[in-house]
């Protein structure tokens, strides 16, 4: 597996990547109302988003082919995590998240009370 940082030549393997999982991030099988992350997921959006200065867009290839990929925005959010599905539980999101600059922050618990109709326990 090679991990680099994205280039504008990736946006349309990039883009087809996260394609194959668009539907899942819609409420309307045909992307009503989700125009604006649609625009952001084409190879023009993505390689808005990999040339951007805030950015730090890294991908995962194996021999050759994208296997997934990770970007980073202002360094401290996590704005994209794809991974292939025929690579996806074989620990691949691992390499990429940890060869990011991020800080390696510590897990955290959150708790609701009350609202939402749960119990509040």
């Amino acid at each position: 597996m090679n991990i680099r940082r994205a280039k504008a030549e990736d946006a349309e393997a990039i883009s087809a990547l996260i394609n194959t999982f668009a539907d899942r991030f819609t409420l309307d099988p045909d992307g009503i109302g989700a125009e604006r992350f649609l625009d952001s997921i084409t190879p023009l959006g993505i390689e808005s988003i990999v040339t951007a200065l805030n950015f730090y867009y890294l991908i995962a290839e194996v021999d050759g082919h994208l296997a997934g990929a990770v970007a980073l925005r202002d360094g401290r959010h996590l704005f994209h995590l794809f991974v292939a599905p025929e690579y996806q539980r074989s620990g691949m999101a691992h390499p990429i998240t940890h060869k990011s600059p991020a800080p390696k922050l510590q897990p955290v618990w959150v708790s609701t009370q009350g609202g939402g109709g749960g119990t509040g326990r």
